[in-house]
């Protein structure tokens, strides 16, 4: 029951072959190098923020503050969680909310600090270091945009109160 091939179906074969190889490397390597872009949350108000923050099934409100570097499109590039022995210097907090936000190339950024009370009015302290950071971005040349005070379902902004 051998059947005999000849020379033209072979060719054939052969190029159907081919083709098919082809077309499925072209496919692997469409998506090997042209992978989809990541989808960026955008932020235009306060609220943008707020909701980023409190999402469900996020860890970050466990911590004392994030840092929230944004592009030029005002879209999140980076998020850097600040612990307490961190922001309790004034210059090694300095230090570092610059040095994170130049090394992502961040045109700009905003603060974001847990209250664990239910006070939202901010400290003189706390208005003090956030007057200085928005100080320093100017010269650094990366804006604070604003600083938001969270706590349970709450939130406070420098901006929006003109303390920045």
């Amino acid at each position: 029951m051998n059947r005999i091939v000849t020379k033209s179906e072979a060719t054939l074969e052969c190029s159907i072959l081919t083709r098919k190889q082809i077309e499925a490397s072209r496919q692997l390597a469409q998506l090997l190098f042209s992978p989809e872009k990541p989808k960026r949350y955008t932020i235009r108000v306060t609220q943008d923020v707020f909701d980023y923050c409190i999402q469900p099934n996020e860890s970050i409100h466990c911590h004392h503050s994030i840092l929230i570097g944004l592009n030029t499109k005002n879209q999140i590039i980076t998020e850097e969680r600040i612990e307490r022995s961190v922001s309790s210097d004034l210059f090694d907090f300095n230090k570092f909310v610059f040095r994170h936000l130049i090394i992502r190339n961040c045109a700009s950024a905003i603060l974001v600090h847990f209250q664990h009370d239910l006070h939202l009015e901010p400290t003189q302290q706390q208005i003090k270091t956030v007057q200085q950071l928005y100080r320093n971005g100017s010269v650094v040349g990366i804006s604070l945009l604003d600083c938001i005070l969270i706590t349970n379902g709450n939130f406070f902004s420098f901006k929006n109160r003109g303390l920045i």
